[in-house]
Order: structure tokens, then sequence, then C-alpha cells
């Protein structure tokens, strides 16, 4: 993605990505990650697909800046408690792993509930989501 960045197409290679590295084979409702398409031929596939320089996004790709990134990333996420996938925030609360919707909505129509309830006690709105993020839990 970092290589793509450089380029001006990141949304671009993320698309491609989400559209090309899963798949529903193996009798599964559910699609499954395919790590052979993420790996770098695969990108490098995609690269050539969106049009980019290829020889500047293989070296972008192994550059330090881009490996830097990752790590930031990485220390980023560990940071907040993210120690895999999927993980999902709704207003700084954590949830792991794969969820049934019924857990989303729960999640989500109690958040609402307590925005709502904050902004009738004064609270502004603007204010709100750095806030509760801030005091946000890990996980639920």
């Amino acid at each position: 993605m970092c290589a793509a960045q450089k380029q001006n197409k990141f949304n671009e290679m993320e698309a491609r990505i989400w559209e090309t590295g899963w798949t529903s084979e193996g009798g599964s409702p559910f699609p499954r990650l395919e790590p052979e398409k993420l790996k770098q031929p695969a990108m490098e596939t995609l690269a050539k697909e969106l049009k980019l320089n290829v020889a500047k996004f293989k070296a972008d790709m192994d550059s330090e800046a881009c490996k830097q990134q990752l790590a930031d990333n990485k220390a980023l996420l560990s940071k907040v408690g993210v120690r895999g996938t999927p993980g999902f925030f709704v207003n700084g609360r954590y949830l792991v792993g794969a969820q049934p919707i019924e857990k989303f909505k729960t999640v989500i129509d109690e958040e609402v509930k307590k925005a709502d309830e904050a902004l009738k006690n004064g609270a502004k709105l603007h204010d709100y989501y750095a806030t509760i993020v801030a005091n946000g839990k890990k996980s639920i």
C-alpha cells in the first residue's frame, strides 16, 4: 500500500486488493483471505493493472521508508490493543474477532444512546468523539 501511495494510487490499490484477495471457495459461506494473492508477485500484477511505474513500485516496496511506515502502523495498533484481525472500533470500544451482526447492532445502539444522552446534557458535538475515544475501552 505504501508503494502505491507513493504514486497516488492508494485508494485504487486498496480496492483491487479487496476485490482480488479473497475467495469463497471451499464450501464456506464466508470469504477467506488468500495469502498468495497478497504476496509481492500478486502486488506487482496489481501495480501493472493500475498502470503504476512497476520498477518504482518494487523499489518502494523494499524501501526503508515503507518498512518504517508499516512498523509505525503496527506499533500504533498494538498501543491501542489490536493484536490481530479482524478488529473493529465503535466509538473507542474494541470488538475483537469476527462478530455476528447482532453484536455490532447492540454496540452501535448503545453508543448512539450514550451520544444522544451526552449531547442532551450539554456535550459539544465536535468534542464528543475525541472525548469518548480517549476514554474508550480496549475490548468488550
